[in-house]
């Protein structure tokens, strides 16, 4: 019986994160598409998204862990100032590189700032959720 109760809430667990990542790309395309970004295809977009995602996503681990680990306050503060400066860098990166892809400077601005908030706020969700477990 114990066997079933951890499989069953492994697979919630990993059902919680799918959904929360779900909603990340769907706001960040969103998000893209409102902003200007324009694209020649839809695999070029595809790849974007994906790469873009990915590459922010180990990125923004390592600096969430990083400034828990060194910073003795201030860990929102530091987070998003972390997350806005990997997003916009890594925008600005991308759209130098893949040629089929275009977003103007302001654009990935005010994307990176939505990114920053959007992690900011599933942060803060985490937070009290792990308050209200161990409660």
């Amino acid at each position: 019986m114990n066997k079933l109760k951890s499989i069953f809430g492994i697979l919630i667990a990993l059902f919680a994160f799918l959904v929360i990542i779900g909603i990340v790309i769907a706001v960040e395309v969103f998000a893209l598409i409102l902003l200007g970004f324009t694209y020649d295809s839809w695999q070029s977009f595809a790849l974007f998204i994906i790469v873009f995602g990915i590459v922010e996503f180990i990125l923004s681990s390592f600096m969430q862990n990083f400034v828990a680990l060194k910073m003795q306050s201030h860990h929102a503060f530091h987070k998003f100032w972390g997350q806005l400066l990997i997003s916009i860098t890594l925008m600005l990166i991308a759209v130098n590189v893949m040629e089929s892809i275009s977003i103007p400077v302001m654009g990935a601005v005010i994307y990176a700032i939505i990114t920053a908030v959007l992690y900011h706020i599933i942060d803060v969700v985490e937070k009290k959720n792990q308050k209200e477990t161990d409660a």
